[in-house]
């Protein structure tokens, strides 16, 4: 089993999200007023009181959101 070199790792991450960055800027505005819409009728629909107990999704969300850029990669690097 290799051990996990974190200079690397931190490395190809900085890497990996540099190469999206300029697509993200340029979509991400949209992304979010989609989403905040989305998330308000989620949050009415669950009926969240004072009192219960709530998941947070933030970060099952933020991994969806880099298997999603990963594919994305992936299909670009694919067509060159």
């Amino acid at each position: 089993m290799s051990t996990l070199d974190s200079k690397q790792y931190k490395e190809e991450e900085r890497q990996s999200w540099d190469s999206v960055a300029n697509n993200w800027q340029k979509w991400w505005k949209g992304i979010e007023r989609g989403a905040e819409k989305v998330s308000r009728r989620l949050i009415e629909l669950a009926e969240v009181k004072s009192g219960s107990r709530v998941l947070d999704m933030y970060w099952i969300m933020a991994l969806a959101m880099f298997a999603f850029i990963l594919n994305i990669r992936k299909k670009s690097s694919h067509r060159n």
